[in-house]
């Protein structure tokens, strides 16, 4: 998505019983070494697990590439990006393979396009970090000044393009040749002797095909946004859009899922709700996944183009998200799918984006911030501001968003063997905390941010003991046994 993020515009437009062990450490933060993915993730309930059944937290960005040729290693996107990350304690990156990229003719895949985008998230895994897939999509495609899928997938059924062919979300609103696109998808259409959703369910499943085994990948996040069509004004908050989301939304992620587990019974599946759901809308989904299934979500406030936001838009656009926020939990509290957070931010604003990771912190949700780079975009042949490196330029520290990244590289735990109660940092006092119920015989690990502590901490543990060395970057903790609650402490040195 693009700094001008439709679902952000959206969201204006509508308007988170032992003695205490402790030390402090006195050398400065050695550098993290890395430590590659292992063993594919599943999940208990909305936690996505190890093979240990420890809780899996996971902290990182977008990474998609949104110009052809749709190829993040083509933007430079490449070890030194991977190094960074992991050094800031970053897990996980939300990769896009782009139809047009994958599919560019009926029935023909690009082989090459796709072992390029494996080698980046090979390279990710070797570093510690694991790849969420999805198949990116703004407004359909470039025919209608977006990006996503080939032209020979848009049926338009003879209504003229360029007709209100708005840049950004108006599109959503007023094209009718964009609404009937959607609509056809919607309506598993036929275009070339298949129906629409066959030749995108058969374009996953080549995919899953490609990445099964493959502990690199987190899972597959099965539909960017979906857009409703025509039915869009029956999905407003309050109420939602029932008709559209159990009559065509859910059947389609529950065929695309029973495919895609058929090739590749393993992998972790995401489904979506409808575009609306990022402003309040409920998600009236049922359960279109399995066992083996989470639902991905998105919360943005709008951005007002970098300029000074006033409090009483921040107090709407802040009640809006803890609505989203509480619809998305409502959603895998009834279904027992995992959760993830996969989109927010798509702001230069640190406040917002300070905003929502507290929000997800105070929920235990993994997330994934939009974007990771600066990188070409191909609706306007302008470029998406990155929240870190601008890889449209050389590399150099003043290309770091700092602002930006002190928010973003918090300590938060990466792995707890239990159930986390609470945890969260607080910028204020540089205090982090954890509470959590301790279960098995794993290790918890925390990435602790040298960032925010450059001279060292010290940690309190209750009902566990430290297991790493004095302020090693990556703290490990071993619970006691029998203890009901264990806790932990850091603050600067």
């Amino acid at each position: 998505m693009r700094i001008r993020k439709s679902a952000a515009v959206i969201a204006g437009a509508l308007s988170i019983f032992l003695a205490p062990q402790s030390f402090a450490a006195a050398a400065p933060p050695p550098t993290p070494t890395a430590t590659p993915v292992s063993g594919i993730l599943g999940h208990d309930g909305r936690w996505i697990t190890d093979a240990q059944g420890r809780r899996v937290i996971l902290h990182g960005f977008n990474m998609v590439a949104k110009a052809p040729p749709y190829d993040p290693a083509k933007l430079g996107f490449g070890e030194k990006d991977a190094k960074f990350l992991a050094e800031h304690g970053f897990n996980a990156v939300r990769i896009g393979i782009v139809m047009s990229g994958l599919q560019p003719r009926p029935g023909r895949f690009d082989e090459a396009y796709l072992s390029s985008l494996k080698s980046t998230i090979d390279l990710l895994g070797r570093y510690g970090i694991r790849s969420l897939i999805t198949f990116p999509q703004d407004l359909l495609s470039t025919k209608f000044r977006g990006t996503g899928y080939p032209d020979w997938m848009i049926r338009t059924d003879g209504i003229p393009v360029d007709f209100l062919n708005h840049d950004t979300f108006q599109n959503l609103l007023s094209n009718p040749a964009l609404q009937r696109a959607n609509d056809n998808f919607w309506n598993n259409a036929p275009v070339h002797g298949k129906g629409l959703q066959d030749w995108y369910t058969d374009a996953w499943v080549h995919v899953a095909k490609r990445f099964r085994n493959d502990p690199a990948v987190l899972g597959y996040d099965l539909w960017n946004e979906p857009w409703p069509g025509t039915a869009w004004p029956s999905c407003m908050p309050p109420f939602g859009c029932k008709d559209f989301d159990s009559k065509k939304l859910a059947p389609f992620f529950s065929k695309m899922i029973r495919a895609i587990h058929a090739v590749d019974p393993a992998h972790l599946t995401f489904y979506e709700p409808n575009l609306v759901a990022t402003v309040g809308a409920p998600i009236n989904l049922g359960r279109p996944g399995d066992a083996r299934s989470g639902l991905s979500f998105h919360a943005y406030c709008v951005d007002l183009a970098g300029k000074p936001i006033p409090d009483w838009f921040y107090a709407v656009c802040d009640g809006v998200q803890q609505v989203v926020f509480a619809n998305a939990r409502a959603q895998a509290d009834r279904t027992g799918d995992a959760l993830i957070l996969s989109e927010f931010g798509a702001t230069k604003n640190p406040r917002e984006i300070a905003y929502v990771v507290r929000l997800a912190d105070r929920h235990q949700l993994p997330w994934l911030e939009w974007t990771y780079c600066r990188c070409k975009d191909p609706t306007d042949g302008g470029t998406v501001e990155g929240l870190v490196y601008d890889l449209t330029r050389p590399r150099a520290g003043a290309n770091v968003n700092a602002p930006a990244l002190d928010v973003l590289d918090e300590p938060y735990p990466q792995l707890v063997a239990g159930t986390p109660k609470d945890y969260g940092y607080d910028p204020a006092t540089r205090t982090f905390t954890l509470r959590y119920t301790p279960s098995g015989r794993g290790e918890t690990r925390v990435h602790t941010s040298p960032l925010h502590y450059p001279r060292g901490y010290r940690a309190t543990a209750t009902g566990a003991t430290v297991t790493s060395a004095p302020n090693a970057p990556t703290l490990t903790l071993r619970a006691t046994p029998g203890t009901p609650t264990t806790t932990l402490t850091l603050t600067p040195r």
